[in-house]
């Protein structure tokens, strides 16, 4: 799903027809990835001891977050590329991703805090930004839905950080994601 990002300067820089292409495979690239995520969740949801496994069959539970990236950057791609029927479905489906996260989130924050809270990060922001996109032609609903994400995001992408460095600088981030220690 990296890819998607590319259009995003590419539409700037005149590269309409590749930023074009990179919308479709993204846009294959997605569903592939979403289907699987539902069948993976439907035949063995994520279990409690596997929280700190992200590269667990669907990824740990906070990784579950980033799902959300991929509407919203195909949103707002396909706002750039004046496709504004296709944003205004990924707008929604985003929507429709968030709600989903909110209804889960006290599965989601189960384990408690880790470094992989920064899952959150991105999405939130990348969220944000298609609403306020959408919002352009006057929608309140998107308005209200970019500005809440935008202010969430200002509060809770610096705690995460505070958060995620102060483990580094005392030790436990290394033990929590399982990375070698010198």
């Amino acid at each position: 799903m990296g890819f998607i990002v590319g259009p995003v300067a590419g539409v700037a820089l005149g590269w309409v027809g590749l930023s074009e292409f990179i919308l479709i495979l993204s846009i294959a690239a997605a569903i592939a990835i979403w289907g699987g995520l539902v069948v993976g969740m439907v035949r063995a949801p994520v279990p409690a001891p596997l929280l700190a496994r992200p590269l667990f069959a669907v990824g740990g539970r906070t990784t579950l977050a980033i799902h959300l990236s991929p509407a919203a950057l195909l949103g707002i791609v396909s706002a750039l590329l004046g496709h504004g029927q296709m944003a205004l479905g990924f707008g929604w489906l985003s929507i429709a991703i968030l709600a989903l996260l909110l209804v889960r989130l006290p599965y989601i924050l189960e384990a408690g805090f880790s470094p992989f809270w920064g899952a959150f990060t991105f999405p939130l922001a990348a969220f944000s930004n298609l609403m306020l996109i959408l919002a352009q032609d006057g929608n309140v609903l998107f308005r209200v839905l970019g500005g809440a994400a935008l202010v969430a995001a200002t509060i809770i992408v610096p705690m995460i950080a505070f958060k995620v460095l102060k483990m580094w600088s005392s030790g436990p981030l290394a033990v929590k994601t399982n990375a070698s220690k010198v």
